[in-house]
């Protein structure tokens, strides 16, 4: 038997008013109830509010997030959990290249030695040979010979070598047949150098073999 229409509309608006869960039973905003909590939660507000307007490229960042239909509310938490220690840290993407640091090859014994811009530069203790009783000196680039930029560097207990971009190595100090002092005389003749290595008596070249 086929139900009377309004018979069929009384039961239509029970069903809707059982789904319908009065407002007294809506969960609370978590603070809502708790003055102190509801407090807190609005001194925080204005704390983050005054840090993000002090920062105009973050709160740009945020904004363009948000315009592009990302949850912020995820981002803050994230951002929390990351600066309690909760979440693994993911490295940051790498600096654009012409922020990126520059590898400068160097070398370190009683003085030191760097290639800077293509030129030998130390400091310490006399650069190409003093013994350790030697004053030390502020940097001073390293005598060149021609015009080839310096690509390598070794240092040992009182002497430099340098190899240049032609593979010629040079050295100073107190090695047998080198003068102590700032002079730097050319090594192996005719052969070119690939790579150097010193310790604290010797040197050791790679070098070409044709």
């Amino acid at each position: 038997m086929a139900t009377p229409p309004s018979q069929a509309k009384t039961k239509s608006s029970q069903a809707k008013t059982k789904k319908r869960r009065p407002a007294a039973d809506d969960p609370p905003t978590p603070g809502s109830n708790d003055p102190l909590l509801a407090e807190l939660r609005e001194t925080t507000t204005q704390r983050l509010a005054a840090l993000l307007a002090s920062n105009t490229n973050l709160l740009s960042d945020l904004g363009r997030l948000n315009t592009s239909g990302v949850d912020t509310g995820t981002v803050f938490g994230r951002a929390l959990k990351r600066a309690r220690g909760l979440e693994t840290l993911v490295p940051p993407p790498p600096p654009p290249p012409e922020h990126r640091p520059r590898p400068v090859k160097c070398a370190a014994s009683l003085h030191t030695s760097v290639i800077v811009d293509g030129a030998a530069v130390a400091f310490g203790f006399e650069p190409c040979g003093g013994d350790w009783r030697s004053p030390g000196h502020v940097p001073s680039q390293l005598p060149r010979i021609g015009t080839a930029r310096d690509v390598a560097v070794a240092c040992g207990w009182g002497f430099t070598v340098v190899v240049d971009a032609f593979g010629v190595a040079r050295a100073g100090g107190r090695l047998p047949g080198l003068a102590p002092g700032s002079s730097l005389r050319p090594l192996l003749p005719k052969v070119r150098v690939l790579a150097v290595s010193a310790g604290a008596a010797h040197v050791l070249f790679c070098v070409e073999i044709k």
